[in-house]
């Protein structure tokens, strides 16, 4: 009877030893799962900053491009509109020429 006594505290002790080696790793893993979470709450916040950041500047990029848009447009019209006034200088001129006899 002392033997299986024996082999029945040594059974009990091993088990215990592993119940409380358990423990520690799961207090442990309750630890970094805690960590992730507060981890990954402060990343979502920084990414509900930059997303609100990038629809910022998309906005910004919009209103520059319509902007560089509209100028391209109105450069293009007064350059047209500088070459008929040249040209109508021009001829003009050699309307002004051939009344004063070339003078």
């Amino acid at each position: 009877l002392t033997k299986r006594m024996q082999n029945f505290e040594l059974l009990k002790q091993n088990l215990e030893s592993k119940l409380t080696m358990l423990r520690g790793e799961m207090a442990r893993a309750k630890k970094a799962k805690a960590q992730a979470g507060e981890r990954k709450a402060a990343a979502q916040g920084e990414l509900g900053v930059t997303t609100k950041d990038v629809d910022e500047d998309v906005k910004g990029l919009a209103e520059i491009h319509h902007k560089c848009m509209t100028r391209a447009t109105e450069f293009s019209s007064e350059t047209k509109s500088r070459g008929e006034e040249l040209a109508a200088l021009a001829k003009a001129k050699e309307v002004v020429k051939s009344a004063t006899g070339g003078a």
